[in-house]
């Protein structure tokens, strides 16, 4: 699974008090959820030509990071390469570790990687590294994020543990699989895992407060914005009430698992085991335009200067202009949009914090995702959560 990690962007669903609350889905969510499914009948426009394609590494690509002019891509082949977005060419290349990269994350003159055990920190300037999160026994690094010099960590045993200059500061147990998704949005931090759930947790007090599950499948990508959550446990993309588990919108298109969620502004894009990625309205949930070109799953993605990027088990990076996508699907595009593409993109797949959020807009119905409001699933207190060490 991909590295999704999370923005402190302004938004709904800070973490809430200290009860532990169960949104746990009935045997009828599924049937609700069908009610508010997305109908794509009818053609959604496919773009085909990439602004430019990224070749070299030897194995799958698992986590892309923007930076001005360079992407940074950390591969199951070891190595983390930076990539110079004018020539292609590559700028230089990592290896930190004797197996795959899971995540990469490049914030002012530091770039963090998670490798085996441990998430690594390396000094551009000064090519000197820390263990900015040390090895913590035999648990497997899958997923981390970085924010004002905290790392959250996902790890294999199903703990979420947290760490300040090397130190560990907390753990949020509330998992009973791996951890392989998390996202972050004021001091709340929503975690997705293979044992089909997502759980909010305040890092202010280190407790979980929220449950959601009663899912398909694992949680494969995850996001939080307007008060809604947004994840993929199956080919659909589904969001969420927060507050009250409410199913908002089911959208359908994508005929495979979908493996990767970004938000750019009022953008929704996923990435997916048919080797697509879909380009979506977050609020109305009506498709703008498909990207094809890749040729196997598509696992992360990253977006900046008005440009998406998209890493692949196909072992290339693709470089999409949203400009021309969009033009080509004949979507109006707003001067504020344009001015949030071009900002640093939000911290999914191990990317650099989104500074502020788009202006809230009305959900218009649509025939592509119906806002009503679905069922509601009730909350049941289950008392508090978490622990150290």
């Amino acid at each position: 699974s991909s590295v999704h990690a999370g923005s402190s962007a302004s938004g709904g669903g800070g973490g809430g008090g200290d009860d532990y609350v169960d949104l746990a889905t009935t045997p009828g969510l599924s049937d609700a959820m069908a009610h508010a499914a997305s109908n794509t009948s009818g053609d959604v426009y496919t773009h085909r030509q990439a602004l430019g394609t990224f070749e070299g590494h030897r194995e799958w690509i698992w986590s892309l990071s923007y930076d001005k002019s360079t992407i940074y891509s950390a591969s199951q082949d070891k190595s983390v390469v930076a990539w110079d977005l004018r020539s292609g060419r590559q700028l230089r290349s990592f290896t930190p570790g004797t197996s795959g990269v899971v995540g990469v994350h490049v914030r002012d003159q530091w770039l963090y990687f998670g490798v085996q055990h441990k998430v690594v920190a390396l000094n551009l300037h000064t090519q000197q590294t820390y263990d900015a999160a040390p090895a913590h026994g035999a648990a497997l690094v899958l997923c981390f994020l970085v924010e004002s010099g905290t790392v959250y960590v996902g790890y294999q045993d199903g703990a979420v543990r947290i760490w300040k200059n090397g130190a560990l500061k907390g753990t949020l147990s509330a998992h009973k699989g791996p951890v392989k998704v998390m996202y972050k949005e004021a001091h709340a931090l929503f975690t997705g895992s293979d044992d089909q759930s997502v759980v909010r947790h305040n890092v202010n007090t280190g407790r979980p407060t929220t449950l959601y599950q009663g899912f398909n499948g694992p949680i494969r990508a995850l996001l939080a914005y307007n008060k809604n959550i947004y994840f993929s446990d199956g080919p659909n993309v589904r969001a969420q009430s927060i507050e009250t588990g409410t199913c908002v919108h089911t959208m359908q298109g994508h005929r495979e698992p979908v493996f990767c969620l970004l938000r750019a502004g009022e953008l929704l894009f996923s990435g997916s085991s048919d080797n697509t990625v879909y380009i979506r309205n977050i609020h109305t949930a009506v498709p703008y335009a498909v990207l094809a070109g890749h040729t196997a799953v598509v696992k992360c993605l990253a977006v900046g200067d008005a440009k998406l990027f998209s890493g692949s088990s196909d072992r290339t990076i693709r470089m999409w202009d949203l400009r021309d996508v969009l033009a080509a699907a004949k979507v109006n595009v707003s001067g504020a949009e344009l001015v949030e593409w071009t900002a640093r993109p939000p911290e999914g797949q191990g990317h650099v914090p989104q500074p502020g959020s788009a202006a809230a807009q009305s959900a218009a119905k649509s025939p592509y995702g119906n806002p009503q409001a679905g069922k509601s699933y009730g909350s049941v207190p289950l008392g508090g959560g978490g622990g150290g060490g």
